[in-house]
């Protein structure tokens, strides 16, 4: 028998490094028993994946169509944006360049931890690359393809940018039930989703079932890179996830007030705006719908008004959040893709960490 190449590229989990097997060779095994059940199970929901977010968008798209038109007045909302206040309009802007900056430097952060330490150039240049493709719904899928360009193991990416994905759904759960101090009646709504961030941190990270399960379940080339994943969510690296994660939120927090203030609404303080931008964020990410799109919208327009806003005002908001956030995401990744093009950028070297 030929025996397969090996290629081993190391990762830090706990403090001590580890070999990922890039080895074409999978399990000759079968997963069986209730294992196998479960299995079956997610195989059959996945079908669906492609499905429940479109009857979710049609139904929300319905939703939000009927209640524009009974509570928004579009000739007011758009007589408002046509009068916005420039300089807070590009502090939106601002804050929404600042909102993906801080994500380039967590992910940076978490592969240096993990054990591959990219130069700081190239680091922010492949992940704010991917925000290019953020409207195809393909930035993470782009950001590991380009990542291995620069020698990154794409299963080591992968499983860092599921760990950034748990850690921003942490931040603004926290973040959301801290703005509860001062809007205690949404608590029944943020405390749920803060009890479900605390729940899958401890299933996905460490020696939690979930992350051992799924790590049992993937072919054995891959269970260092699900280990380095793990271990990104327990200790150290998840304070300091944590902590880039909420100020990110913050930084979100921040468009959000700008953009209302930009249409002149002054009553929206910085724990409304806070509240306002994790629970829409919150209800966009669980409700599966490619970018949250009328989610996001619908859920920030019934807490705004909510908070005494006038509708018409609300949607203008939300309408100047949405072009401020996908047009730094947008500007952001044209021009890393750009420098990616022109610009020769120092490859992988290996932390020492």
């Amino acid at each position: 028998m030929l025996q397969s190449a090996r290629r081993a590229e190391l990762c830090r989990w706990g403090g001590a490094r580890v070999a990922i097997e890039e080895t074409p060779a999978a399990r000759d095994s079968e997963p069986g028993g209730r294992s196998a059940a479960l299995w079956t199970l997610l195989v059959r929901l996945g079908r669906l994946r492609g499905v429940l977010p479109v009857a979710i968008l049609a139904a929300v798209a319905v939703a939000f169509y009927l209640a524009v038109g009974r509570f928004v007045d579009l000739a007011r909302t758009l007589e408002t944006l046509e009068r916005l206040d420039p300089a807070r309009a590009a502090g939106a802007l601002g804050c929404g360049l600042l909102l993906y900056g801080i994500k380039a430097v967590r992910w940076r952060w978490y592969l240096a931890t993990s054990g591959y330490a990219l130069p700081w150039r190239s680091a922010l240049a492949v992940y704010l690359a991917g925000q290019w493709f953020t409207l195809a719904r393909s930035a993470d899928l782009s950001r590991v393809v380009i990542a291995t360009r620069f020698g990154l193991p794409y299963a080591l990416t992968i499983a860092v940018s599921a760990a950034a994905g748990v850690a921003d759904f942490w931040g603004l759960a926290w973040l959301g039930l801290a703005s509860c101090i001062w809007f205690p009646q949404y608590a029944p709504l943020v405390l749920p989703a803060a009890g479900g961030a605390v729940a899958l941190v401890w299933a996905l990270g460490g020696e939690g079932p979930l992350g051992r399960w799924v790590e049992s379940e993937l072919p054995e080339k891959y269970a260092a890179a699900v280990r380095c994943g793990r271990g990104l969510l327990r200790g150290r690296p998840l304070a300091v996830g944590l902590a880039i994660s909420v100020l990110d939120a913050l930084a979100g927090a921040g468009v959000m007030l700008l953009a209302a203030q930009a249409v002149g609404i002054g009553e929206v303080d910085v724990p409304h705006a806070t509240l306002v931008y994790a629970l829409s964020q919150l209800a966009a990410a669980l409700s599966m719908i490619p970018l949250g799109l009328g989610v996001l919208e619908g859920s920030g327009m019934l807490l705004l008004a909510a908070g005494g806003v006038d509708a018409s005002l609300a949607a203008a908001v939300l309408v100047l959040f949405r072009l401020a956030t996908l047009g730094a995401s947008m500007l952001l990744g044209g021009s890393a893709l750009l420098a990616l093009r022109v610009v020769r950028l120092p490859g992988r070297v290996m932390s020492d960490e």
